[in-house]
């Protein structure tokens, strides 16, 4: 016991301090290592009400994104590609916040539902017009095809089956949910009856009259005096009115790298030489010729004059086939033609025609089965009813197979060429036949060829005057030089003015910017004002659309309530208005009439008439909802003088002659239904905007893209 005695005695408050470190250790642990730590979300592009979205997540839904976006378009554009980021950075913002929303109510999605929206009767719209899932001969949603797809999915050896199925089953999994949601946020807004009554009363109410505008105008601003102080009171009682976004502004000077006299000349030599080769060159070798040396790739079709794109499209239509012609200046190029084939041919072509498809169907059942059209035809059958029962080109089906191409469709890239060659070239009006394509059979019948015209056929090599690599050097070299005698903004004004430079503003640049006016896409320049650069610090030389740009940052803005000297306009605007409406009711006193008040001022008494308490508009003076609530007020007693009004334009005095009531044409009942639809439709138009005002959004994108 002894022993246990000076244990306590002498080590109690050593482990006492343990004990609370060790605790005090435990509680901090998550908030340094755990889920929602600081520094477990160091690396995410956001952290959206405490949930971190990593680089890598956002990084694989953006490709999701672009992947799907090329199979309509593979060449996308920088701002296309803007656009997916922001589509996809909004979609992270619904599924995160709506989420919170879903857990707290309890909404959830269970298979029955997956199932009733995609493979019954009842299915999603979004399904139902999804053509795979339509029955071929009705054109009608069919939910059996659903069942069938989902059933031969793993038949599927590339994958693309599985794939598509998931994007169908995210967006129920997002569509489902919201849509309870927003049921519920419907079905929770509610117009009174009582309120119907008394927008009723307000409605039907109309009034006469006359008035008296006092114009603002009639004192000069600089009669009128103000502090700072009123100015940041002002401020300060109206933040709400004054917020901003965070924002960076530069000063900027652009280096252009444009072509030399010696840049022209070089690539003009070239274009010499080119022309050399193509008049020797065999018409067969021509297309492979075209590729490798022109920025544009060949052009294997016939065009009419009026269809050829280059600036000397009379002269080129006029050679002779043979005939090579150039270099000549075309629009910022070098361009040598050659004249291959000249032809009469139709512009328009109207065929019908009917597909069997060997796709899914052997080479011999597929020539079988066209035959078999082909004599049914000869004997008399309807082209349309077989189109629509054994064709399976679903472009046409419904048509009875029926196309019209204009000479520039059928000559497309992506156009059978042996269609082409039957419907364009071999065949003429009247003309049936079966041909065999990559895609399967077709029966073809010739309606139609007109609008004939002489075609020509040209091959165009095109080369851009751009500048050389020397010259790029020489232009960057004195960009660079520049920026090195520029190292503060006295310094990049001093020497921009004393090299002529023009000094170029960008006044709001935000983070989620890609594009700087006057420059163009600038991402790399709006990541470096927002992750490195200081207030004032001129940066290094940025390569940005064929042009060297040497900035300095200018301004700092920072999310919040903007500061005084960054509003000071507005506010005083509002102040020397303020100030002025005082001033002229100190002035005009309590008028005994408004014709006495009229004749003082030299103004003239209006009248206004079916003045409403619904529409804020005084006529032949414009929006003024001040003055139409003193019309209505209560206490103003008819054929009395108002006292001074301020409104937007000026100080007004009013009298009221009479009330009267006129029936707006609805009853109280469809007025409570229309106004509780239209609160509904703004409340949840404006809901999610509402929902995302008040979470805790971290948006850390600039720092990675």
């Amino acid at each position: 016991m002894s022993v246990i005695q000076k244990i306590r005695e002498k080590y109690a408050t050593l482990m006492v301090v343990a004990i609370c470190v060790s605790l005090i250790a435990f509680l901090l642990m998550d908030a340094f290592v755990g889920p929602r730590s600081f520094f477990h979300h160091s690396n995410d592009v956001a952290v959206i009400n405490g949930e971190g979205i990593s680089i890598t997540e956002f990084s694989n839904r953006e490709q999701e994104a672009e992947n799907a976006a090329r199979q309509q378009n593979p060449n996308l554009s920088d701002e296309a590609r803007q656009q997916i980021q922001e589509q996809v950075w909004n979609q992270l913002l619904s599924d995160v916040i709506l989420g919170d929303e879903y857990e707290k109510l309890g909404i959830m999605v269970t298979n029955e539902e997956i199932v009733d929206r995609t493979a019954t009767p009842d299915a999603d719209p979004q399904i139902q017009s999804i053509p795979i899932f339509k029955n071929p001969q009705t054109g009608a949603f069919d939910p059996g095809r659903v069942v069938q797809f989902i059933r031969n999915i793993d038949q599927d050896q590339t994958g693309q089956a599985r794939q598509f199925w998931n994007q169908i089953q995210q967006y129920l999994l997002r569509s489902i949910p919201q849509r309870k949601f927003y049921d519920l946020v419907r079905q929770s807004i509610y117009y009174p009856k009582w309120l119907a009554q008394v927008d009723m009363q307000d409605r039907s109410t109309n009034a006469t009259v006359h008035y008296v505008s006092i114009p603002y105008s009639t004192i000069p601003d600089s009669a009128v005096k103000y502090t700072d102080a009123e100015l940041q009171q002002y401020l300060d009682s109206h933040q709400a009115l004054f917020k901003q976004e965070a924002s960076r502004g530069i000063e900027y000077v652009s280096f252009d790298v444009i072509p030399t006299s010696a840049d022209t000349a070089q690539i003009l030599k070239q274009m010499e030489t080119l022309k050399a080769d193509l008049e020797k060159i065999p018409e067969q070798q021509i297309s492979g010729f075209i590729n490798r040396n022109s920025d544009v790739p060949f052009y294997d079709g016939y065009q009419p004059e009026d269809q050829l794109t280059t600036s000397q499209r009379d002269a080129v239509f006029n050679l002779a086939p043979g005939q090579v012609w150039g270099p000549y200046l075309d629009n910022g190029n070098y361009t040598v033609v050659r004249m291959l084939d000249k032809k009469v041919l139709p512009d328009t072509v109207e065929v019908r025609l009917i597909l069997i498809s060997t796709q899914s169907t052997s080479d011999s059942i597929a020539r079988e089965r066209i035959d078999s059209i082909a004599r049914a035809l000869q004997h008399g059958a309807s082209f349309d009813q077989l189109a629509l029962k054994y064709s399976d080109d679903p472009g046409s089906r419904q048509q009875g197979g029926k196309y019209t191409f204009s000479a520039a469709q059928i000559q497309d890239p992506n156009f059978s060429p042996e269609v082409r060659q039957f419907i364009l070239f071999d065949g003429k009006k009247g003309s049936k036949k079966v041909v065999k394509s990559t895609l399967g059979y077709f029966y073809i019948e010739i309606l139609d060829q007109r609008d004939f015209k002489p075609m020509a056929k040209i091959a165009v090599l095109t080369k851009q005057i751009v500048p050389s690599q020397e010259t790029d050097n020489a232009v960057f070299s004195e960009a660079s030089q520049f920026a090195g005698m520029s190292q503060t903004r006295e310094a990049f004004e001093q020497n921009a003015r004393k090299q002529g430079l023009t000094i170029r503003q960008a006044a709001e640049v935000y983070p989620t910017d890609y594009v700087i006016p006057g420059i163009g896409q600038a991402r790399s320049l709006i990541q470096w004002m927002y992750n490195d650069a200081r207030l004032n610090q001129v940066s290094s030389v940025f390569s940005l659309n064929n042009r060297y740009v040497v900035a300095v940052l200018t301004r700092i803005q920072k999310k919040g309530v903007a500061p005084l000297e960054a509003v000071r306009p507005q506010i005083a605007a509002e102040i020397i208005r303020q100030k002025k409406a005082k001033m002229i009711a100190e002035k005009v006193g309590k008028p005994a009439s408004l014709d006495s008040l009229a004749s003082r001022w030299n103004f003239q008494v209006q009248e206004a008439q079916h003045v409403n308490f619904t529409a804020p508009y005084v006529p032949g003076a414009g929006f003024e909802p001040k003055v139409i609530g003193y019309v209505f007020y209560k206490q103003l007693k008819p054929h009395t003088i108002s006292p001074a009004i301020p409104g937007n334009n000026g100080v007004y005095y009013l009298q009221v002659d009479s009330l009267y009531q006129e029936s707006p044409g609805i009853t109280v009942e469809n007025l409570r239904q229309n106004m509780e639809s239209t609160r509904q439709s703004d409340i949840l138009a404006q809901l999610f905007d509402m929902l995302k005002e008040n979470s805790h959004i971290v948006d850390n994108r600039i720092k990675y893209q």
